[in-house]
């Protein structure tokens, strides 16, 4: 986790990305089923890993699942 970065709430659309990236999907699948350009999820996944002050999807999924927010 990066030090000295708060943590942040989701949107309802940022919590929809980490549940499909929860489930193994690229960008380009969730760009489809979003129906956003791949350019945008990726300021989509980027916020995400802000908010929560991760450095890595898999720590992002990680501080969800430890909140409540992702469940396996």
């Amino acid at each position: 986790m990066q030090e000295g970065r708060a943590e942040m709430a989701l949107s309802e659309r940022e919590m929809d990305v980490l549940r499909l990236l929860a489930k193994g999907w690229t960008n380009c699948s969730i760009a489809k089923e979003m129906t956003v350009s791949e350019r945008t999820l990726g300021f989509h996944v980027g916020n995400v890993l802000g908010k929560l002050a991760a450095d890595s999807r898999t720590e992002a999924m990680v501080i969800a699942i430890k909140k409540g927010w992702l469940k396996l």
